[in-house]
């Protein structure tokens, strides 16, 4: 179901009116938990200070939710029907909480799916367990090849990274590379698909920088919109060629609402593919010599909806990347110490109304 956003740029904005009508009521009474994916903040503890890092030096508001807080949370969510978990924070392997997160979830609700974001330099021991035992797929972040993911990450870890992976290719259809680009890294991102993919990985994602906590200082170098056109076509190339038939490469892009706007302003060929997707049903899903290349354009967006971010203290936010405000707490849904079940289905719904409302009346 798609809301149209006031803060979008007006020709995109007039454009998607035309084309998307909602039925409020109808939205409203439908509104489950089914699609959300729960982000589990867990770790509060990083051992690295990466230059984009959104949320490295926030500082927790309240206290740290204890073990049975995070797994009465659990239960919460549960049993309104989310049946996607992912655990992130600064870095996931380093929390004890975290594992134990992991294990009662796939103790208790084995119909879940379950994901684990990490930057590759917690104890292979660690990793291996969780992939034999409890997770569906291990996310490692890598911000370029040796040089640049050294310099990006603040320490000399990339190779730790790197063997890690390497000793856990008996996993590798559970693993994924994610990766943050920008002007330092870019020119080497399809090399880093070709590094990765001979360990025996096959999906990738991409995002940009989002200009948030460390991030805010990063701007100039964020990639440009023509940047940005330019880096998927260098992909749709990289896939079509002959040395890329049947890897099974899958390829993902995700814009952010803000780029999303400034490519519909810069570039005929996103205008394009935007206009394909909303008017043909096209999914933005490119199949070619057997891999699959997928754009994902923010045009539309709903907080609360699809995703939900679970803070340290227990804070409900829309995303992970709203950790970067020194007062999140004050903007946050509500804290899941104090609510039933059944309280934050209300209080969720209640909220998505305040912003279809506030969206009508704009």
């Amino acid at each position: 179901m798609l809301i149209i956003l006031h803060t979008m740029n007006k020709n995109l904005d007039k454009y998607l009116q035309s084309k998307i009508h909602v039925s409020v009521d109808n939205f409203l009474h439908n509104l489950s938990f089914d699609s959300v994916v729960i982000d589990l903040f867990v770790s509060d503890v990083c051992n690295l200070k990466c230059k984009h890092c959104y949320f490295g030096k926030v500082k927790r508001f309240g206290a740290p939710l204890s073990y049975s807080e995070w797994t009465s949370t659990i239960d919460k969510f549960y049993k309104l029907g989310v049946r996607h978990f992912h655990l992130s924070g600064k870095e996931s392997s380093l929390s004890v909480d975290a594992l134990r997160v992991l294990k009662y979830i796939r103790s208790n609700y084995s119909d879940c799916y379950l994901g684990f974001v990490t930057n590759g330099t917690g104890s292979l021991e660690v990793y291996q367990d969780v992939l034999s035992t409890y997770i569906d797929y291990l996310e490692f972040s890598v911000d370029g090849l040796e040089s640049i993911h050294n310099y990006i990450r603040g320490g000399d870890v990339f190779q730790i990274l790197y063997t890690n992976i390497s000793n856990l290719q008996q996993y590798a259809h559970k693993l994924n590379v994610t990766t943050c680009i920008n002007k330092w890294n870019s020119d080497q991102y399809i090399q880093l698909i070709e590094v990765f993919y001979k360990l025996g990985i096959h999906r990738f994602f991409v995002t940009p920088i989002i200009e948030k906590g460390a991030g805010e200082n990063l701007k100039e170098y964020s990639l440009t919109s023509i940047e940005l056109v330019t880096f998927v076509e260098h992909l749709f190339e990289f896939i079509k060629s002959d040395i890329t038939t049947n890897h099974r490469l899958i390829i993902k892009i995700c814009f952010t609402e803000d780029i999303t706007r400034q490519l519909w302003r810069d570039s005929k060929m996103v205008r394009e593919l935007i206009i394909d997707c909303v008017e043909n049903n096209n999914d933005l899903i490119y199949r070619i010599n057997g891999n699959i290349l997928q754009l994902s354009f923010s045009v539309v967006n709903l907080d609360y909806y699809y995703n939900l971010s679970i803070t340290n203290d227990g804070y409900i936010l829309p995303c992970s990347d709203d950790i970067s405000y020194e007062d999140y707490w004050k903007h946050s849904l509500c804290n899941v110490k104090t609510l039933s079940d059944v309280e934050l289905s209300s209080v969720r719904k209640n909220k998505i109304l305040q912003e279809i409302l506030t969206y009508k009346k704009d």
